[in-house]
C-alpha cells in the first residue's frame, strides 16, 4: 500500500507539475507589488514531504524592496516557500492554497526619514486573500515560519531590532471578515534599541498570543497574551 501511494503520488506529481506551477506563479505575481527572483528550476509541485497536502515549493528566492526607487535592496531572500492545497484538488483543476511555510530567511525591513518604507509589497486589493482567477485561490488558515532573520530600522524614531524568529505560527480562517488569530512565536532577540538606548540585547523568549481581527473595521482585540522574554 505504501509503495502504492508513493507512486501515485510521483505520477500524480508528473501529470500535473508543469500547469500547477504555472497558475500558482501567474496568480501570485498579479498580487505582488515587487520584483520576485527565484530561477524555474527551483520551482516545483511536490506531493511526499507536504502529504497529505500537494505544495508548490519555491527554493532559493529573493524579493526586491517594494518600493519604486531606481536602486532597490533585497526585502527578503528564501530558502524555501511553500504554498500548500488539498491533493483532491488536482483533478477538480481549482486549487485553494490554505498553507503557507517559509523557511531559512531573511528579511530587511527599513523606513526612511520621510517614512517611505519597502514592505508594502502586496498589491491594493479589497479582496486580495480570497482573489480567484478561476484556477486558484487564497484562503489562508496556516502561515508557518521557521528561522526567519529579521532587522528591523526606523530612521525616524531611530531605532532598531534585530531579531530571529526561530519557529512562529500563525493560525485561523484569514478569509473571514472576524476571526480569531492564534499566534505561537520563540524568538530570540539580538537588539532592541531606541536612540542610544538599548533595552534587550541577546535574550531569547516565547509569545502566545490569541488576537480577534476584524478586517472590515481595522480592528485587533487581544484576548489572551503570554509573552515571556529572558527572565521576565
Amino acid at each position: 500500500i505504501l509503495v502504492l501511494l508513493l507512486g501515485t503520488a510521483l505520477l500524480l506529481g508528473y501529470i500535473y507539475k508543469d500547469k500547477v506551477k504555472q497558475y500558482v506563479v501567474n496568480e501570485v505575481n498579479k498580487h505582488l507589488n515587487t520584483v520576485v527572483i527565484v530561477a524555474s528550476q527551483d520551482i516545483d509541485l511536490t506531493l511526499i514531504s507536504s502529504f497529505p497536502d500537494a505544495s508548490v515549493e519555491f527554493k532559493n528566492v529573493k524579493a526586491l524592496d517594494a518600493i519604486d526607487i531606481p536602486k532597490r535592496d533585497t526585502l527578503f531572500s528564501a530558502g524555501k516557500i511553500a504554498l500548500s492545497f488539498n491533493i483532491f484538488d488536482l483533478f477538480k483543476g481549482n486549487y485553494d492554497i490554505h498553507r503557507i511555510v517559509a523557511e531559512d530567511a531573511k528579511l530587511n525591513v527599513w523606513i526612511d526619514k520621510n517614512g517611505k518604507d519597502n514592505y508594502h509589497f502586496l498589491k491594493p486589493s479589497d479582496d486580495t486573500l480570497q482573489a480567484d482567477t478561476g484556477h486558484v485561490a487564497f484562503v489562508l488558515e496556516s502561515i508557518e515560519l521557521k528561522n526567519i532573520k529579521v532587522h528591523y530600522r526606523d530612521r525616524r524614531t531611530k531605532s532598531e531590532l534585530h531579531i530571529d524568529l526561530n519557529e512562529a505560527t500563525c493560525s485561523g480562517d484569514f478569509t473571514d471578515e472576524k476571526f480569531t488569530l492564534h499566534t505561537q512565536v520563540g524568538f530570540y532577540v539580538h537588539q532592541l534599541k531606541s536612540g542610544k538606548t538599548t533595552y534587550f540585547s541577546e535574550n531569547s523568549g516565547t509569545l502566545e498570543l490569541d488576537a480577534a481581527v476584524d478586517q472590515v473595521a481595522g480592528s485587533y482585540t487581544f484576548e489572551k497574551c503570554r509573552l515571556r522574554l529572558s527572565d521576565l
